[in-house]
């Protein structure tokens, strides 16, 4: 994934550390349900969703680098799950593969084991790819450091109320009379 900024690559750093502060998040509530922790080394920045109390299994990571270009800046990353969570999966992936294995050498019928063996692949798949709406949410919150439009942003104006249409009483009480014909 691309975020292209028109800020420099030292003001990019500066919006990063300034938008992803812990102090930004302090005080979550049923309202603010998405809280990030960012890391920034140098020039990489990760960031991952954590939920108020504990570890979440699974979590989408966004691992990425600032870079600088022609017209500015830009961050380039991919979506991607913890370190944590790829061993875990690749452990019970050995021993899951190693049983079907086992079963299929000894099994007359090979269908069986061949149906393991595929839904292991995709259960396994399935808990590694990031989903499209999370990576939704975690590109609304980079947009918003790149200064991207699209970005949802607090600071905003508000649109002005439209007024409310002026109803005559002929207009206001007018209504179609729909039933059966006689």
């Amino acid at each position: 994934m691309r975020y292209r900024s028109l800020y420099s690559k030292d003001e990019l750093i500066q919006r990063w550390d300034d938008i992803t502060s812990p102090a930004r998040f302090a005080g979550a509530n049923e309202t603010l349900d998405w809280v990030y922790n960012s890391f920034r080394k140098g020039d990489n920045v990760k960031l991952v969703k954590k939920p108020r109390a504990a570890y979440d299994p699974y979590a989408t990571v966004f691992r990425g680098r600032i870079e600088e270009t022609k017209n500015g800046s830009q961050i380039r990353g991919v979506f991607t799950k913890g370190l944590f969570d790829y061993i875990i999966t690749l452990f019970v992936s050995v021993i899951y593969f190693g049983v079907c294995a086992a079963y299929l050498s000894r099994a007359s019928d090979r269908t069986v084991p061949l149906i393991l063996i595929s839904v292991g692949v995709i259960l396994i798949l399935f808990a590694l790819i990031p989903f499209p709406g999370k990576r939704k949410k975690y590109g609304a919150l980079i947009r918003q450091v790149t200064g991207d439009p699209r970005a949802k942003k607090e600071d905003r104006p508000a649109k002005k109320p439209e007024e409310e249409p002026v109803y005559t009483e002929k207009e206001k009480y007018k209504f179609r009379v729909t039933g059966r014909k006689k």
